[in-house]
């Protein structure tokens, strides 16, 4: 079969039956599992669709001894079309594509200036009710503003007081590592004002795990992937790994993916710090592309655990590398 993938037309044999399973899912994260018996998978190169219409979102690539990958910067309520390729020094096999619908935020911040800022409110038995600000610290904020894909802890403080005196809410303790508010231990309490949180909601982010993959940025309340000319090295890199707390870029890479549409950085410009959306030009053509930007920045993994070459880049479990 054959069928046009990130601007390439791939044609492939199907070896198994579908294998792609969801777990974890969450509003704007899911982990896909999937078998394959054959151990001469080079990587697993996984594309995430919006299903309707269908357009492209993000794709992750795999190291071939993995079975599952986590997807990040989902939206709730969305469905999605999921395709895993197996890539083996001969070519490509067509795996699995499977159907994957995010449900509703439980969390949100209500009666702020955007989606990222304002009073914490969670939803219980169908309806929306405060979080109390007495005992609600930094840890339970940077698990609200990670669960809503908003990036780092800003501001937190008590809301204003409840206008008809103090009411029934709930009170949270986190240890941290929960992905949402309602993994963290609760009980009902009294209190007089709702915590109040503003997170930094980024607008530069990177497609893996924290500190590597393809760079994305936001610009009018959408995300494109970003492109970029061949002059940019790790300075460049390193700008934008700062912007997204990840340290200094280890390695500057160009996959060979063609985006449509995506956000073109100056890399000049940037290097400058004049403000990324101040480097981005908008009347940019596709053929002065080299490829898909993918920063690999040294706050991921020690640089010891990251094995770089000259043909792409993978994740894994215990680290990354470069393919």
């Amino acid at each position: 079969m054959c069928r046009w993938l990130k601007e390439r037309l791939i044609c492939v044999q199907v070896e198994q039956p579908e294998s792609l399973r969801f777990t974890d899912v969450q509003p704007r994260r899911a982990r896909a599992s999937w078998e394959c018996n054959s151990r001469r998978v080079q990587r697993f190169d996984l594309s995430v669709y919006l299903l309707h219409p269908e357009s492209y979102v993000q794709r992750i690539l795999v190291l071939g001894h993995e079975r599952s990958v986590e997807i990040l910067h989902l939206h709730p309520n969305t469905s999605y079309k999921i395709y895993v390729i197996a890539e083996y020094s001969t070519g490509y096999s067509y795996r699995d594509t499977g159907v994957l619908t995010t449900p509703q935020d439980g969390v949100r911040l209500s009666a702020g200036p955007g989606r990222c800022s304002g009073s914490v409110e969670l939803l219980m038995d169908g309806s929306w009710s405060s979080v109390c600000g007495r005992d609600f610290g930094l840890t339970e904020a940077a698990v609200v503003c990670a669960e809503l894909d908003c990036g780092a802890v800003s501001e937190l403080h008590q809301g204003a007081l409840f206008t008809e005196g103090p009411a029934v809410g709930r009170s949270f303790h986190c240890d941290g590592a929960e992905t949402s508010l309602k993994e963290c231990e609760s009980s009902e309490t009294r209190c007089s004002a709702a915590a109040h949180l503003t997170c930094s909601d980024e607008v530069l982010r990177s497609t893996g795990h924290g500190c590597f993959g393809f760079v994305e940025l936001r610009l009018r309340d959408e995300w494109r992937p970003v492109m970029t000319s061949e002059d940019s090295d790790l300075d460049f890199g390193s700008v934008l790994c700062e912007q997204m707390g990840c340290g200094s870029a280890l390695r500057v890479k160009y996959l060979r993916v063609m985006f449509r549409p995506f956000w073109w950085l100056q890399p000049e410009c940037v290097k400058q710090r004049s403000g990324l959306t101040n480097c981005l030009d908008l009347d940019a053509h596709m053929s002065e592309a080299k490829g898909g930007l993918y920063l690999l920045c040294s706050e991921f993994v020690p640089a010891a655990r990251a094995s770089i070459s000259s043909e792409g880049a993978s994740v894994s479990s215990g680290g990354v590398r470069l393919l």
